[in-house]
């Protein structure tokens, strides 16, 4: 019994990360440099005292060089979700091969995400996008194997029963 609500929990959970990332691909361009830009602007001021003390052209040198990395980040961070959650979901059900299953189901949504950014607004695909989503999701894989690993140690140890 306990197990079918971890594997419902875990579909309404790839679902809603799903759905997260449908709808931030679905933002046109200006409403996906609002986005991130208040994340920057946050950043900024915790981390560089005196900025609005820098010319012109250093605020705007460091407004997009942190954009582009907070941009990255947020793809690979997003995907790395995806992929610890898909192999917990595809641990669930013991496939066979689950984390490279798991890499490759991730990365394929990180292709149709992208292609899906062509139909928004002021939006385009890019290849390293796919790249570093497909990093972000090998690494929320990876993570979730050394979970299990652990968990199945742990339970070894406790000579208990592995599921």
């Amino acid at each position: 019994m306990e197990q079918k609500w971890v594997r419902r929990i875990l579909w309404i959970a790839v679902i809603a990360v799903c759905g997260l990332i449908f709808f931030f691909s679905a933002q046109s361009g200006e409403e996906s440099a609002d986005t991130s830009g208040k994340v920057v602007e946050w950043l900024i001021a915790i981390l560089i005292k005196g900025y609005h003390m820098l010319a012109a052209a250093q605020q705007q040198e460091i407004f997009d060089t942190a954009s582009l990395i907070v941009r990255k980040l947020a793809h690979f961070s997003e995907f790395a979700l995806l992929g610890f959650l898909v192999r917990l979901l595809m641990q669930s059900y013991q496939v066979k091969a689950g984390a490279s299953r798991a890499w490759v189901a991730t990365s394929l949504y990180a292709v149709t995400d992208e292609l899906h950014q062509l139909f928004s607004d002021a939006r385009g695909a890019s290849v390293v996008d796919v790249g570093i989503d497909s990093l972000g999701a090998a690494a929320g894989v990876g993570i979730a194997c050394l979970l299990l690993w652990l968990i199945l140690t742990s339970r070894k140890a406790k000579g208990e029963a592995p599921d």
